[in-house]
């Protein structure tokens, strides 16, 4: 793919990963809000102070984000997937 195709798809796919972050806040805390009446979630059932917590969260979130790319590059069914930012040209036939 040129780079004249490229900048395009990348600057579009950046204005909505902004606007995308912008509400993200707001729903987060709204979800940890509802959650907390709730009595769900681990770090609710566990009293950690709030730095720990904090921590606790942004490693797992990591975690998360580190399993799914992986998926997203070794499961073949996945490598087939129509997602802007996985470039891979790797053949599994």
């Amino acid at each position: 793919m040129d780079r004249k195709t490229r900048w395009p798809a990348n600057l579009f796919l950046t204005f909505v990963n902004l606007m995308a972050l912008g509400a993200l806040p707001v729903s987060l805390v709204s979800a940890a809000v509802w959650a907390r009446a709730n009595g769900l979630g681990l770090l609710n059932r566990v009293a950690l102070p709030a730095a720990l917590a904090i921590a606790a969260t942004l490693l797992l979130r990591g975690f998360v984000s580190f399993g799914t790319h992986w998926l997203m590059h070794h499961v073949p069914p996945l490598l087939a997937l129509p997602i802007a930012s996985t470039t891979s040209t790797r053949s599994w036939t």
